[in-house]
């Protein structure tokens, strides 16, 4: 059970090489927390739609047959669900903006969260 208030999804373009990082999203979805998706040098329909890097990622996933064809359809349905929440696309090198992008974007939606909040 997790108990992050807030998830952040960072998608770049070796993502969905890793296992460890597509079992991690997959799980993400079943706390039912917040995930604010950031698209680092990757654009939301490449992964929504398993485009580029990511199609070449699970056609290697298939290939080495380690995984279900049920765990691999697992992983696109959490990368494509993940990719509908609006996100930050980030297409800077310098890490430190990078960080800071980062930040900015997730305080933004936390505010915005914040005043939509009412109280009686």
């Amino acid at each position: 059970m997790s108990s992050a208030k807030l998830h952040i999804a960072i998608f770049s373009p070796k993502y969905a090489q890793s296992p460890w990082c597509l079992e991690e999203l997959s799980f993400m979805l079943t706390t039912g927390t917040q995930i604010v998706p950031v698209f680092y040098h990757v654009q939301p329909r490449d992964v929504r739609y398993g485009k580029g890097a990511f199609a070449d990622a699970f056609s290697r996933h298939e290939k080495k047959g380690r995984y279900t064809r049920q765990k691999l359809q697992e992983w696109k349905n959490a990368l494509s669900i993940d990719s509908l929440v609006k996100g930050e696309t980030i297409d800077i090198d310098d890490e430190e903006m990078v960080l800071k992008s980062i930040v900015n974007f997730v305080l933004k939606v936390k505010s915005q969260e914040s005043s939509s909040i009412t109280v009686s």
